[in-house]
């Protein structure tokens, strides 16, 4: 896409998300948009636009011209070889269009949120936990040399997860490149010189606070590290409303969750064909 596409790709996104109260764009696709946009391809018009970043399709009718018939206007645009599209909230409209093409739902994607009044755990800790937070005691920002075991549990810790598990030493310095990345925000959990875990928050100043990345070396699974680095994080966006996504088949994960007082505010589905 050439950069005046792009423009009209964001202000129909704009308007749409003023509109649906939900950012239709994720930011996989924004980050491509803003470093890669000769990647992407697709179609923008009067009524909305389609693109395709990789094999995933993102399409947004502008609220002006909503129906069903301009909707499946944009879909005949569709370049070939889009294998998988997210619905974001899961609108009514998006899953008949899914269904009439023959898009199969295969993942649903939970936002939750927690609002700014919740009280701190820390002083609540059960025994076991105090103990596990001893041992593994050395809770720091990250350091510029870092990367390569942040990767390390990264990989391992989302080995599964088809976004999440191919970060990159690129990509990670893409998002640390963002305006509101700050060191601080990226707290680790060090055994040794070994990273045992870490969670990374999201600030910024036009939107909630987010648990942007928590993630475990699985070698030290069921000692109670994610509540140790979910605790560091949220101390840090206290006073801000938070936000998290969490795979919706992942009960471990949103299990520790509930138990900070996250509550599930949207639906977001994955569709593929």
């Amino acid at each position: 896409m050439n950069p005046a596409e792009v423009d009209r790709v964001l202000a129909i996104a704009a308007a749409a998300a003023a509109v649906d109260g939900v950012d239709h764009l994720d930011e996989a696709a924004r980050l491509e948009l803003e470093h890669r946009p000769e990647g992407v391809t697709g179609v923008v018009n009067e009524n909305g636009f389609v693109l395709v970043t990789g094999s995933v399709l993102a399409m947004v009718v502008r609220p002006d011209r909503r129906g069903h018939e301009r909707a499946r206007a944009l879909l005949a645009r569709v370049p070939g070889g889009v294998t998988s599209a997210w619905s974001h909230s899961d609108h009514p409209a998006a899953r008949h269009l899914a269904e009439e093409y023959g898009w199969r739902r295969d993942r649903e994607l939970l936002r939750m949120v927690r609002q700014p009044d919740r009280l701190d755990r820390s002083s609540e800790r059960s025994d076991d936990e105090a103990g596990t937070f001893r041992t593994f005691g050395r809770l720091r920002a990250f350091a510029p040399g870092d990367e390569g075991e942040l990767l390390r549990v990264n990989a391992a810790a989302f080995a599964h997860h088809p976004e999440q598990g191919g970060l990159t030493l690129g990509s990670l310095e893409e998002r640390m490149a963002e305006s509101w990345f700050d060191l601080d925000d990226l707290i680790e959990l060090w055994d040794g010189d070994r990273l045992a875990a870490f969670h990374w928050v999201k600030r910024q100043p036009d939107g909630p606070a987010e648990v942007y990345v928590l993630a475990v070396d699985p070698a030290y699974a069921g000692k109670g590290l994610g509540t140790v680095v979910l605790e560091a994080g949220l101390k840090r966006l206290e006073g801000f409303a938070v936000q998290l996504y969490v795979e919706a088949d992942n009960t471990k994960a949103r299990r520790l969750y509930e138990s900070a007082g996250f509550v599930i505010a949207e639906v977001h589905a994955h569709y593929v064909r």
